[in-house]
């Protein structure tokens, strides 16, 4: 947990943040990234939601052209729903999730103009993270009666579109790409097409290989995802402002579809992710290492195979592509003496035979 300062313990009195900011599933934000919440909450405080109708239009407009064919979207967090009423002009049937009561008289004014809006009751905002375990992870049956189950795992069930605050990026990404790759939650109703409009911070950090989190965050994406950038749109013309200092100064923000592939579920078990993910953890620690030597802390003797698989020497783990990435892990039984290695011995240590 991160400890509370003395600017924290103020902004809490004056009801100005809560403190679950500051807590897991928070804590695993970097200081800097504390530091640049911080210096922007004012703009991170308000409820994000499109407010101008012909912005709200466009960019239901690139939905539908990217939707697959599928007519039912599933909006969360709709606001005031000025992109409710563009979307409900184009979908057959349109599930409105909002969280909060301030918002749901104008949303059900809305419902009697467009006969196609469906709600559904959303007690927790699961959408917005505020529990450690989000809606992605939870199965709750007031929503997902409403999403029609796709009929094979090529199919795509239902269409999504969602607001990343810019302070939740981080954690919509992880939430998001462990459920799309276990199939759980909501997904376990089939591939989606996630639209959602998200901070510039989200794409830069994909396109950032000396982190740990970016290239974890990059390689799970590339392998059982497919994302494509649809629109970039001025921050402040999307959303309103909350106070008069709230400018983004030029900040961008970008509707973008993901959407899980439609082998996803097979390119790795459910205790292989487990592992996989173990991999990833200990091997891109640092980026920036050579991949032989860092292999040869954990299997020794592994160099002449790796080399005679393909990889040099001076070969990091940046330069990989996310393919390669996987190849190299399910090859680990193939390393001579695996059974003795200091990483079967580490997976024991974790439970895993």
């Amino acid at each position: 947990m991160l400890a509370k300062s003395g600017l924290t313990r103020k902004l809490i009195r004056e009801g100005k943040c809560c403190f679950s900011l500051y807590c897991s599933p928070y804590a695993s934000r970097s200081s800097t990234e504390n530091i640049y919440f911080m210096k922007n909450l004012k703009r991170f405080k308000g409820y994000h939601y499109v407010h101008d109708p012909d912005v709200a239009a466009q960019i239901a407009s690139t939905i539908k052209k990217e939707s697959d064919n599928v007519d039912t979207m599933l909006e969360v967090n709709p606001g005031i729903g000025v992109m409710s009423a563009e979307l409900a002009k184009l979908y057959n049937k349109l599930i409105l999730v909002e969280n909060k009561q301030v918002y749901l008289s104008t949303l059900q004014k809305l419902q009697e103009t467009y006969k196609n809006i469906e709600f559904a009751e959303n007690k927790t905002d699961y959408f917005l993270f505020e529990s450690p375990r989000s809606f992605l992870y939870l199965r709750p049956p007031d929503v997902l009666n409403l999403v029609p189950k796709a009929q094979s795992s090529a199919d795509i069930a239902a269409n999504i579109f969602f607001i990343v605050p810019p302070h939740l990026d981080r954690l919509f990404a992880k939430t998001i790409t462990h459920s799309a790759m276990a199939m759980e939650g909501i997904f376990s109703h089939g591939r989606l097409n996630w639209f959602a409009m998200v901070p510039d911070r989200f794409l830069r950090r994909l396109n950032f290989k000396k982190s740990t989190y970016s290239l974890k965050l990059k390689f799970e994406i590339e392998l059982f995802m497919e994302l494509k950038t649809l629109m970039e749109l001025e921050f402040d013309s999307v959303y309103p402002k909350f106070s008069k200092t709230s400018s983004s100064s030029g900040d961008k923000t970008y509707l973008i579809k993901l959407t899980p592939k439609p082998n996803s579920d097979q390119i790795l078990s459910s205790q292989d992710i487990e592992v996989y993910r173990l991999f990833a953890k200990q091997m891109l620690r640092n980026p920036d290492k050579r991949i032989i030597p860092r292999m040869e802390e954990f299997f020794p003797n592994c160099g002449i195979y790796l080399i005679n698989a393909g990889f040099d020497m001076m070969q990091r783990f940046q330069d990989l592509k996310a393919e390669e990435f996987l190849n190299l892990y399910k090859s680990l039984p193939n390393l001579p003496d695996y059974q003795y290695s200091l990483w079967k011995q580490f997976l024991i240590s974790e439970g895993f035979s």
